[in-house]
């Protein structure tokens, strides 16, 4: 049996976590509120704190940044820190393999029927699109880019270009299942694709927009 002090101790946890979860789903609430109103771009921690009861230091404690909060927001089946620990952890010569295989481990995981209803959602809302665009802008793409070296113009170009790699397989081998993509294995198709993706990450661009033609 516990102490009295153990008890009280116990009870005073089990208190706070359940306070704490109340807090972080109010949190959320607001937030999907907001987006629902007005949409991604115009919704920041001040009017989310507002809206949910809260200051802005608890929104940071319990996410640490909009972005997160938003990605919290699309209900993610992946953290995207760890979701991209070892893709990032490669030289960026190499970068493009690791991309491919990061993301054929998580859509072959147990995550993919989430994954598939959130794309369900996108194409249905554009509120969750609006959401999707800049989640994979902030927490995936800059991330990716972030020491490649590029202005941010040409970084914007070369992220969405290897990023619609990545959407296009996901579409041909998990939506509409098109062979033999659809029973490719992984190495495959990282040795297939990877060269691709890497062309757009750090290989030379014929033109950008704006460059005048010779």
């Amino acid at each position: 049996m516990l102490p009295q002090t153990g008890i009280v101790s116990s009870l005073k946890g089990i208190l706070m976590s359940n306070h704490d979860t109340v807090i972080h789903a109010a949190i959320v609430d607001a937030a999907q509120s907001l987006l629902a109103d007005a949409g991604a771009d115009t919704v920041d921690v001040v009017h989310v704190a507002r809206k949910a009861g809260v200051d802005e230091a608890t929104i940071r404690e319990h996410f640490g940044s909009l972005d997160d909060l938003l990605a919290a927001c699309l209900d993610l089946p992946f953290v995207p820190d760890q979701l991209l620990a070892e893709a990032l952890s490669q030289a960026p010569s190499e970068r493009g393999e690791s991309v491919v295989r990061t993301m054929l481990r998580v859509w072959d995981s147990h995550a993919q029927a989430a994954m598939l209803a959130l794309i369900g959602k996108v194409f249905k809302s554009e509120a969750y699109a609006t959401l999707m665009r800049r989640m994979i802008r902030h927490l995936i793409l800059d991330r990716v880019m972030a020491d490649l070296g590029y202005d941010e113009e040409e970084s914007r170009l070369r992220g969405s270009l290897a990023a619609s790699q990545m959407g296009g397989l996901m579409l041909a081998r998990y939506v509409i299942k098109l062979e033999p993509l659809a029973s490719a294995g992984h190495d495959e198709i990282a040795r297939l694709l990877g060269p691709v993706v890497q062309h757009y990450l750090t290989g030379t661009l014929e033109a950008l927009p704006g460059t005048p033609k010779p």
